[in-house]
């Protein structure tokens, strides 16, 4: 949850409290693309269940593993510090923050290329196809903006 910020213009003393805006614009942009990934690796495991056998253990398991995939590098991309901007004490550096956001995004253009495959070989219908590329570029562009929210201010999203 944000920190509240004194309201230096509350002349009553009354201790008014405000929410940083920025920081609640940053963090929505957050939840949104983690939603979005998790929206998509719902699907991708529902309309996999019913794929033929003879595609469980090649493209079934690379598409299944690049969903999952995805959602792990998204948290290590929240979790890492980006040390280019400031330092924190202790602070451990994983590796960059832009860094990882750029290999979900790279993730995302696999998930969409094995799921036109997939369609080519009769695995996904033309409808399955087209809704999980609708998902997947509505999780591209909410990534997109944070990769774009992280740029801007600095430091990234974590507010913890």
């Amino acid at each position: 949850m944000d920190k509240p910020t004194e309201d230096k213009a509350n002349k009553s003393g009354a201790g008014h409290y405000v929410f940083d805006d920025d920081k609640r614009k940053e963090k929505q942009k957050e939840i949104e693309v983690f939603t979005k990934a998790k929206k998509l690796c719902e699907y991708v495991f529902q309309i996999t269940k019913k794929a033929p056998k003879e595609y469980r253990w090649n493209l079934i398991d690379k598409i299944l593993n690049a969903s999952l995939e995805l959602v792990q590098i998204l948290y290590e991309a929240n979790d890492t510090y980006d040390d280019r901007y400031e330092k924190k004490p202790n602070e451990i550096h994983v590796g960059s923050r832009e860094k990882k956001q750029r290999e979900a995004d790279t993730k995302l253009k696999l998930i969409g290329w094995l799921s036109m495959l997939g369609n080519e070989m009769q695995v996904f219908n033309n409808h399955q196809t087209e809704y999980l590329g609708k998902l997947t570029l509505e999780t591209r562009q909410c990534l997109w903006k944070w990769i774009k929210g992280v740029k801007e201010k600095g430091a990234g999203l974590d507010t913890t």
